[in-house]
């Protein structure tokens, strides 16, 4: 893309600090000198990198500020002060006091109730908030207003906050910037190759060139790879809801199991194609099953012949063997 006024400027500035004292310490130093955006700072210098001008050094620090919901109860009071404050000598109904605070009488109620400053008494017409203690003193919003003339809380305290969402960290990060292989090249309209080539290879033209330097670190493209089946997705889901109702899986690579059990019983006919060999493996030995609950064949087999419950059944020819 085309190259901004503010990106010359920019790199210009970078240039002459190191031209000047040989490195950079902290970008967001060039950032605050030069009057632009940090980010902006970083784009010139990653494209100064890219082309092996300048090497960096990742910086980080962290600050702690208020957010919105801190400032606000750093200049107007805590939410359970705010509760506090709403409530007069003689005690106001709970329902009122939500109208008059909205979501601050909702934040502020179990807190102000926590720190004993008011109580809630029920009667039959309803609860009724009351003053419990003659004055409080608003620490959260000391705290608060401390933090954002100091910047410095104890940490118990600053956990506290944290808990609650009125202060956040910032983790700002920033690169250390000192001279490159090819930064004598700076300005000389020439630009690092970022390739060998055969042509450069077949004589000595490849002397005649500087060369970006090879970043080890560089994340790899991508893999393409297989993925699940939609249906073995499905299984995996059915799979995960049953064994966090508290079922169990059972082994099952070691049993083989009757026709009777695995069709029958399922009220499958014996005439079904699935049971065919090409559709169900089978075992020579044994080739049969040794037992069957007789009573609870018999029951199967009527539903098959015969119907119940409101079913007519299959109407087909029994076979005993095909059980088995």
């Amino acid at each position: 893309g085309a190259v901004t006024m503010a990106a010359v400027d920019i790199a210009a500035a970078l240039k002459a600090t190191l031209d000047a004292a040989g490195c950079i310490e902290d970008t967001l130093l060039v950032a605050a000198e030069v009057g632009v955006p940090h980010a902006d700072v970083i784009g010139v210098a990653n494209s100064l990198i890219a082309k092996g001008y300048v090497a960096k050094t990742q910086l980080e620090s962290s600050s702690t500020g208020l957010t919105e919901e801190g400032l606000s109860f750093a200049q107007a009071g805590s939410a359970e002060a705010q509760v506090y404050a709403a409530v007069p000598e003689g005690g106001i109904a709970q329902s009122e006091l939500s109208d008059k605070l909205g979501a601050i009488a909702r934040m502020g109620m179990s807190k102000a109730m926590q720190a004993k400053f008011i109580r809630v008494e029920k009667s039959a017409n309803g609860a009724t908030v009351h003053r419990n203690v003659p004055e409080i003193q608003d620490t959260v919003a000391e705290q608060l207003r401390t933090l954002a003339a100091t910047g410095f809380l104890p940490a118990a305290e600053l956990d506290a906050l944290k808990k609650r969402k009125l202060v956040a960290v910032t983790v700002t990060k920033s690169f250390k910037l000192t001279p490159d292989a090819g930064y004598a090249e700076w300005g000389s309209g020439k630009q690092p190759a970022s390739d060998l080539t055969p042509d450069m290879l077949s004589g000595d033209k490849w002397k005649e060139f500087t060369f970006k330097p090879v970043n080890l670190d560089a994340m790899g493209s991508d893999v393409a790879s297989g993925h699940l089946h939609p249906l073995m997705k499905v299984r995996t889901q059915f799979r995960q809801i049953f064994l966090e109702m508290g079922f169990a899986e059972m082994e099952t690579n070691r049993y083989v199991e009757s026709s009777f059990w695995n069709f029958d019983a399922l009220f499958q006919p014996q005439q079904h194609p699935a049971r065919d060999m090409h559709d169900t493996f089978f075992i020579k030995s044994p080739a049969r099953a040794l037992t069957l609950p007789t009573e609870y064949v018999e029951g199967v087999k009527r539903m098959h012949t015969s119907g119940g419950f409101g079913s007519t059944g299959w109407r087909d020819d029994w076979a005993g063997g095909e059980s088995r």
